[in-house]
């Protein structure tokens, strides 16, 4: 739960941005970023946003998640990256791209 990634700029179980945090809670304090329940909140709740703003394109969601949002677009191609698959494949799911493969995905 304490865990700090990216030179200390991202805090916690889902190595959430404070000011990603504060956006979805400006009542967040950076320590809170370590208590787990609150970091799993925060980063459900970016999550589903993340979900709802692609339309449930788990592929652009979960890029948007680890690029950021600004770097994914709703539509066309996306940046290459192994992260949405990896992520989808942990947790059981299929690993294809929904829409726009990436350059690297080939069937």
């Amino acid at each position: 739960p304490t865990a700090v990634g990216g030179g200390g700029r991202w805090y916690g179980l889902t190595q959430i941005l404070p000011s990603t945090a504060r956006v979805l809670d400006p009542n967040v304090e950076i320590s809170d970023l370590h208590d787990p329940e609150v970091n799993l909140h925060l980063g459900l709740r970016l999550l589903a946003g993340l979900l709802d703003h692609y339309g449930g394109d788990r592929w652009r969601a979960l890029l948007a998640y680890n690029l950021g949002a600004r770097r994914v677009p709703a539509t066309g191609p996306v940046p290459d990256s192994d992260y949405p698959r990896l992520v989808l494949e942990a947790a059981g799911l299929t690993a294809a791209p929904a829409t726009s493969p990436s350059p690297r995905e080939t069937p």
